[in-house]
């Protein structure tokens, strides 16, 4: 817990101010004002300078208002669309969830991947934790959520909607420019990289990318954007039928090296783990004209 020193008067007073005027959480206070996990000496200030102290539910609601309050709300707003929104709402499309019943809003992943959800949270500049847990199939995984209105509202114009998965539309609000930072952001979430070994066992096999959605405009949209904006042929959409028909795409080795080339955007988000498989492949099959 740590060895705390007398509090100074001027520590008080920044207690009472982030109490009373700013209504943070003893914990917070503790952590902020005397570097320490003590909520109780926060506590014994507050009551020593008469300052009433709020009951569960006043606590509980504070938070709740406190996590809305602390984030970047105009992050998904139309005014502020840049590679890094709309990387992360392709990411959402495909593997986050938004409540109904509430302004949550969560992504949760394996925990290897842990790193990206950490720069998500430094990218909304949200006041929170990424947790860990275990999975009910005994998988370790890692989440990030939190609520804001705005938010959800805001995603919900480019078609980020609860249950979106088989209603799910392209983003046609976005910019055209970052449709392309969707698109890795969706392939982060739904997609592949694949080396697939040749049936004669000769040579190293060939390269395969591909993308799956539940919504087959999804994958209609992907492929003729790749067309009609660098010039990648377009692939037949396959459809792999369960309880519910899945989508997608795959492209072949020449393709997979043009999709890389103009994927990856400089200084943008993506998911480290899943670039480095994708480099890691390209490394093991030689161009045709090597």
């Amino acid at each position: 817990m740590g060895v705390i020193k007398k509090i100074t008067e001027e520590q008080k007073q920044e207690i009472i101010k982030l109490y009373t005027q700013e209504h943070r959480g003893q914990l917070y206070i503790s952590k902020k004002v005397l570097g320490v996990n003590n909520p109780g000496k926060i506590k014994k200030v507050l009551k020593e300078s008469n300052i009433p102290i709020r009951n569960f539910s006043e606590a509980a609601t504070l938070s709740n208002k406190n996590r809305e309050k602390h984030k970047n709300k105009k992050f998904f707003s139309k005014s502020n669309e840049n590679p890094d929104m709309a990387w992360l709402m392709g990411f959402i499309a495909a593997d986050g969830t938004i409540r109904k019943d509430s302004n949550e809003i969560k992504i949760g992943l394996a925990r290897k991947d842990k790193e990206i959800l950490e720069k998500i949270k430094i990218t909304l500049e949200l006041e929170t934790t990424v947790k860990d847990y275990i999975s009910t199939n005994g998988y370790d995984c890692s989440c990030l959520q939190w609520t804001c209105e705005k938010h959800k509202k805001d995603l919900a114009r480019y078609s980020i909607v609860p249950a979106k998965t088989f209603i799910l539309k392209p983003p046609y609000q976005l910019d055209k420019k970052y449709w392309i930072d969707y698109i890795r952001g969706y392939f982060d979430g739904d997609g592949s990289i694949n080396l697939i070994q040749n049936s004669n066992g000769r040579g190293n096999g060939n390269l395969r990318w591909q993308v799956c959605s539940a919504t087959k405009e999804i994958i209609e949209w992907i492929v003729d954007f790749l067309y009609d904006e660098y010039e990648i042929p377009k692939v037949k959409i396959q459809i792999w039928q369960r309880e519910h028909p899945l989508y997608g795409c795959q492209y072949s080795s020449s393709a997979t090296r043009k999709i890389y080339n103009i994927l990856y955007t400089p200084n943008s988000l993506f998911l480290k783990r899943k670039k480095d498989h994708f480099e890691e492949i390209l490394r093991q099959v030689k161009p045709l004209n090597e």
